[in-house]
């Protein structure tokens, strides 16, 4: 895998939501969003959304976490009261058709076991 990689706007929004009840957002400023993506790792994902198209990125959080240790309480508690989906899935390039075209295939892969 890249270390840069688009992902659909509902993948975005699925996978911030996702962080944000698990409490694994270290950072977000409007832009980007810096996920821990298991808790226990040192794994930092980044999901930029500063661009009309999305893209993640994995890098070594080891250092990081060490120095923001017990942000994710206060970022995570912030980014649950954010509509991610409605953030980013609205307006699509595509309008409605697209948006429901990133649900499916969000389901499908996510059925697949092929998400992050």
């Amino acid at each position: 895998m890249s270390n840069n990689v688009p992902i659909s706007h509902y993948q975005a929004a699925k996978i911030i939501e996702q962080a944000a009840n698990e409490e694994r957002i270290y950072h977000y400023n409007g832009g980007q969003v810096y996920i821990r993506l298991y808790l226990g790792n040192s794994a930092l994902l980044i999901i930029d959304h500063t661009q009309e198209e999305i893209h993640a990125s994995l890098h070594d959080g080891h250092d990081y976490f060490k120095a923001c240790a017990g942000y994710n309480e206060s970022y995570s508690a912030r980014c649950s009261q954010i509509d991610f989906e409605e953030l980013l899935c609205k307006p699509v390039s595509g309008g409605k058709a697209q948006a429901d075209y990133e649900v499916a295939e969000f389901e499908l892969l996510k059925s697949r076991g092929q998400l992050f």
